[in-house]
């Protein structure tokens, strides 16, 4: 019951926060105070049974001139809502309101969802972080995951699986095999970040999965950063020969790292 209450709660919020960011993303231009008073002084507390009131009175009031106005607000509620969920449904899985596996699921669709829209709004929106003060945004654990992380928590610290040998083995054998994988890619200079970040997520995520690996091995500690790396740049960006060139050899040493780490993997 306390589950659904947190998804339900989620929900109810994200279509709120919808609602509020049409409305104060136009508090300063609106007038609903008398003519000869100018710009209303607005108390929060006040500020939107009156708009509501105005509206009423007034039937209705337009928030945009444009149809690309429109449509740059409804990405704004979008961006807000998505924060405001991402907070809620980050501090659910920290109070174990919800099971590991409802919250990746959930958490990865918001992060795909983040994404998608940032991708759309990079030039009106260049910092998340100036936009949740803007709109004064308490969520800074949506902050991490959705900005610097880009990866569920039970992605980004780990989620083992249970220890037989023949899992151990198995899993073992799909990590060697995505090192192999990434590291081909980036021979044949793939540099773009819709091609390099979904290698480097299977390769974190198999890594993860290995109970017996260190949290601190240096393998999984360079994938994150790239995977964070990446993860703020748009899908089209693409790395420089440089940045190409360190990436491989990160891949060569974490996957030669591994190759030693397999007598304590067993």
């Amino acid at each position: 019951m306390h589950q659904n209450y947190a998804v339900e709660n989620a929900t109810c919020n994200y279509k709120l926060s919808a609602i509020c960011i049409r409305f104060f993303e136009h508090i300063p231009v609106l007038r609903v105070g008398s003519p000869k008073a100018g710009v209303w002084a607005l108390d929060s507390s006040t500020a939107f049974r009156d708009y509501m009131q105005h509206s009423h009175e007034s039937g209705s009031v337009r928030l945009w001139n444009s149809k690309k106005e429109h449509e740059m607000l409804e990405n704004y509620a979008d961006l807000f809502a998505i924060l405001k969920t991402t907070e809620k449904l980050e501090r659910a899985y920290v109070r174990d309101a919800v099971t590991a596996k409802d919250y990746e699921i959930q958490c990865s669709k918001l992060i795909a969802q983040f994404k998608t829209l940032w991708d759309t709004l990079r030039e009106s929106v260049r910092d998340i972080q100036q936009f949740t003060k803007e709109y004064n945004l308490q969520c800074p654990m949506a902050l991490q995951r959705l900005v610097y992380s880009g990866m569920p928590a039970t992605v980004e610290h780990g989620k083992p699986s249970g220890g037989s040998s023949a899992n151990t083995a198995r899993l073992v054998a799909e990590t060697v095999q995505y090192f192999i994988t990434a590291m081909d890619a980036v021979k044949m200079k793939m540099a773009a970040v819709d091609e390099l970040y979904p290698l480097l997520n299977d390769l974190q995520t198999a890594m993860n999965q290995i109970s017996a690996l260190p949290g601190d091995f240096p393998g999984k500690v360079k994938a994150r950063a790239w995977i964070s790396r990446l993860h703020q740049m748009s899908a089209a960006q693409e790395l420089t020969p440089d940045d190409i060139r360190q990436l491989l050899f990160d891949l060569e040493s974490s996957y030669n790292d591994f190759m030693q780490q397999l007598p304590n993997l067993s």
